[in-house]
Parts: structure tokens; C-alpha cells; sequence
């Protein structure tokens, strides 16, 4: 195709589709949901490393209709290594076949379903009508019966202890069973060095790896890291009535506005805001800001890889965007359970103060760019864009997709210094936390989080 940006391969096994009207379809659907949390898990470090053949691979499902979806594996190949990123995609997919998942992984996938099923629950006053809507509709179309958010928890914690990792390797060897039954392959017109489909084929179907052992993880449970031994003093407390929120500036320079609400008791929305940008940087140097924040979030924090720092947050009902930056802002956005505060303001800590910058991720995201970059005029729509974009602001870089010849200026050096002087000027951000928290508890902890920083 030639609107088609980059090459993709997906292998699919097409189940036989039933409505979910029992206990068993539950549990069955709940075998699926921990296999494709393992193998994203193992994918995603693959991803991380500078060796790795593929820009992006994952676990994903598709429906085809009503009653017709498709469960299986699909990845981005790099340029020039479609065979060996098909290859490793299909050594996973037999090493989950033939070994299984890791009591540790399976247990981590278990708690995450149950944070979702209770933090579902905690929220269930401010679930959207929209969403009420849906479980209706897909109940009409497709015969799921609806849970309630109480059902569905009190199903959870009935069904999850049970299921095991023989369970999991067991649904494993269904879908993954002579390779699925489906290979989709998608690729750029007129490229020369990809397989052809008699090629395709026997890779699918006739490649073996008889090297394959059993899966080994990282050492976890270091924990992100100790609280800041100092603490900042709070130098002013301002009360802006009109907005019903309290401003308290710390002896760092750091800015803090509270603002309380009710209507949902389980979610604290967070956002730190900066002003500057782009706008602070010349064009030879918006690239390496703008991939900055993605290399310093990729290469994990204060000793953790990044697989290790997700395995660290398991369970916690938080979530941190890293830096991003616009034109004229930077923002730190995220969400968290009030009970996971000190857990959200130590990854918030940790990203800012003790960053890490690996070369090898760095190498992953130069191809990234280039890809990208390569790409940037392939479907019609980029066109339009890219077309509308340069007669309003010719090749200024805060506004046009990257070309080839512009990823020269990327430099790691340069990068890691934006990274730095922005996020851990702390004086230079205001931290706005809405939500349902303990005001003093919260105000003692940003006093060392943020306060240190």
C-alpha cells in the first residue's frame, strides 16, 4: 500500500465468540486479559533495548464483527530487520507456549486487574452515562450480560485466585497454536527489501527456534526510592476565595495550589505547568527537546530500568505523564488514588531529581525519528497537514513534522541538558493538585517531595 508509513505483521488466532453470560466466560476472558498483560510486559523491555529489531510490538485483540475477534501478536519492524523482528515476535509467542508465565508475573497481572476492578468500583458514582450506554448496547448486539461495577469486583475477587499459571500457558498454547490462524502483513509500496508472501509463509509457519529457554525477570521489589531527608518550609499561604483554593509557596521557590472537591472519591488530578517551551530553544535544538522527556521516561529512574519501575508500580492506582513541552509551556501531568499520594510524589520526585539517560535507548528512539521522519508524507492526510503548517510557519520545527535532514541536529548531550535545566527547576513550576486529599497530609509530603527538589 502505498499510503502505508512503515511495514506491520500481525499473527491472529480467531476464537470461536461467545456472549459473556457466565462465570466461566468470565473467568476464560480473565485468562486472556493476564496472558496479554505478561506478554506486553516482556514485549515492551524488548521494545526498550537498543537491540531490539521492532519500533513497537504487543499483545492487541481486534473485532472483526459482532461476534468475530481476533486475538494474537503484531509489530513495527525497524527498517531492514522485518525477518529478525517477525523471528524474536515468534520466539516469545513459543516461549510463552512451551514455558509459560513466572508466579511473579502472574501475580502482578492479577494485581492490576484487581486495582482496576476496585478503583472501577471507588468511582462507580461518576461513571458516565455514555458508558452505562455501552454495556447496554454491547448486552442488545452482542448478548454480554452488563455488571454493575460491585458485581464485576465481587466476580474478580472470586474468580482470580484460582485461575494459575498453567491456566494462563493453557490459553497460551489456544492462541498461539500453529501460529494463529490469520498473519496480516502490511507494507509500503515499491520496498524492496521486505519478504514476499511465499517467504512470509514459511516464516510463519516453518520457523522454529530450538534455542528457546524459559523467561528470566530483572530483580525487583527495590521500591522507587526513600523519602528526601530535607523538608522545605512553607513561606506564604494565600487563600483565592473566588476559586475556592488555597496557594502555598515553599522555601524552594515551588509553587502549590490545593483545590478540594468531592464528587469523586477516588481520583486527585495533578498537573505541574511552567512557562517557556519551545520558544526558549533555537531551532537546531527542538528535536533533542522535543524527545527529551521520552528518553529520560524510558530509561528509568534512580537505578531502575524502566520494566523494574513498572513492576514497581503495580498495583498502585497512579499514573505520571512525563514532561512534555509546547510552544510556550512545559507541563508534568498524572492522576492518583488519595491513598497512593506519597507512592505518586515519590515517582514525581525520582523522575525529576534522579533521572537516567541510557545510550541504548537513546539509539531506539533515533530510529523512531528517522522512521517517523521517512514517513512524514505517506498518506494523504500528513500531506494536507504538513502542506498547511509550512505556508503558515515555513520550517519552523515547533510546528512542522521532523524531515530526513533535520534529524541531524538531535544530540543526546544537548537533550539531557534541556531535560535538566527544565525539570528540576522546581522554582519555576506551579503544582495544581484537584481533588478529594487530605490537605494537610498532602501539604506535609509535597514539603519533602517537592520541596527538594
Amino acid at each position: 500500500d502505498k499510503e502505508t508509513p512503515y511495514p506491520k505483521a500481525a499473527v491472529y488466532h480467531q476464537p470461536i465468540d461467545k456472549a459473556s453470560t457466565t462465570e466461566w466466560h468470565q473467568n476464560e476472558y480473565s485468562k486472556t486479559l493476564l496472558l496479554s498483560g505478561v506478554m506486553n510486559e516482556r514485549l515492551a523491555a524488548i521494545t526498550n533495548s537498543a537491540k531490539s529489531p521492532w519500533l513497537v510490538a504487543q499483545a492487541s485483540g481486534t473485532n472483526l464483527s459482532n461476534m468475530n475477534s481476533l486475538r494474537g501478536l503484531v509489530c513495527v519492524p525497524k527498517d531492514g530487520q522485518f525477518e529478525e523482528a517477525f523471528k524474536l515476535l515468534m520466539d516469545e509467542a513459543d516461549r510463552m507456549v512451551a514455558f509459560g508465565p513466572t508466579e511473579d508475573e502472574i501475580a502482578r497481572q492479577k494485581t492490576n486487574l484487581l486495582t482496576g476492578a476496585e478503583q472501577n468500583y471507588n468511582a462507580r458514582e461518576s461513571i458516565s452515562s455514555a458508558s452505562k450506554a455501552g454495556s447496554l448496547v454491547s448486552y442488545v448486539t452482542q448478548g454480554h450480560v452488563p455488571l454493575s461495577a460491585e458485581e464485576y469486583l465481587k466476580l474478580v475477587k472470586k474468580l482470580l485466585p484460582s485461575v494459575t499459571k498453567e491456566d494462563v500457558q493453557n490459553t497460551a498454547k489456544e492462541i498461539f497454536a500453529d501460529r494463529g490462524d490469520f498473519l496480516f502483513a502490511e507494507f509500503p509500496e515499491g520496498r524492496k527489501d521486505l519478504p514476499n508472501e511465499a517467504e512470509l509463509k514459511e516464516l510463519w509457519k516453518n520457523y522454529k527456534n530450538e534455542e528457546i529457554t524459559a523467561y528470566e525477570e530483572a530483580a525487583g521489589g527495590m521500591g522507587l526510592g526513600e523519602r528526601p531527608a530535607t523538608k522545605a518550609e512553607v513561606i506564604s499561604t494565600k487563600k483565592l476565595a473566588e476559586l475556592d483554593t488555597t496557594v502555598y509557596e515553599l522555601s524552594n521557590g515551588a509553587k502549590l495550589i490545593f483545590k478540594k472537591t468531592d464528587f469523586d472519591k477516588n481520583s486527585v488530578l495533578f498537573q505541574a505547568f511552567s512557562k517557556g517551551g519551545f520558544s526558549k530553544y533555537s531551532q537546531k535544538d527542538i528535536l533533542s527537546a522535543r524527545y527529551a522527556s521520552d528518553w529520560a521516561m524510558r530509561s528509568g529512574i534512580n537505578g531502575l530500568n524502566y520494566s523494574q519501575v513498572i513492576k514497581e508500580l503495580t498495583g498502585k492506582n497512579l499514573s505520571i505523564n512525563g514532561l512534555n513541552m509546547t510552544s510556550y509551556t512545559e507541563t508534568i501531568s498524572g492522576n492518583f488514588a488519595p491513598e497512593f499520594t506519597e507512592d505518586f510524589l515519590s515517582f514525581l520526585y525520582q523522575m525529576t531529581a534522579h533521572p537516567q539517560f541510557d545510550d541504548d535507548v537513546w539509539e531506539t528512539i533515533m530510529t523512531e525519528a528517522k522512521t517517523f521522519a521517512d514517513s512524514r508524507d505517506a498518506q494523504p492526510m500528513n500531506v494536507l497537514n504538513n502542506t498547511i503548517n509550512e505556508l503558515i510557519f515555513g520550517k519552523d520545527l515547533r510546528y512542522v513534522a521532523a524531515r530526513p535532514e533535520d534529524l541531524k541536529n538531535m544530540n543526546k548531550d544537548r537533550a539531557r541538558e534541556i531535560y535538566l535545566e527544565t525539570a528540576q527547576n522546581a522554582a519555576d513550576f506551579t503544582y495544581m493538585f484537584v481533588g478529594d486529599f487530605d490537605e494537610k497530609q498532602l501539604l506535609e509530603l509535597c514539603q519533602y517531595y517537592i520541596g527538594s527538589l
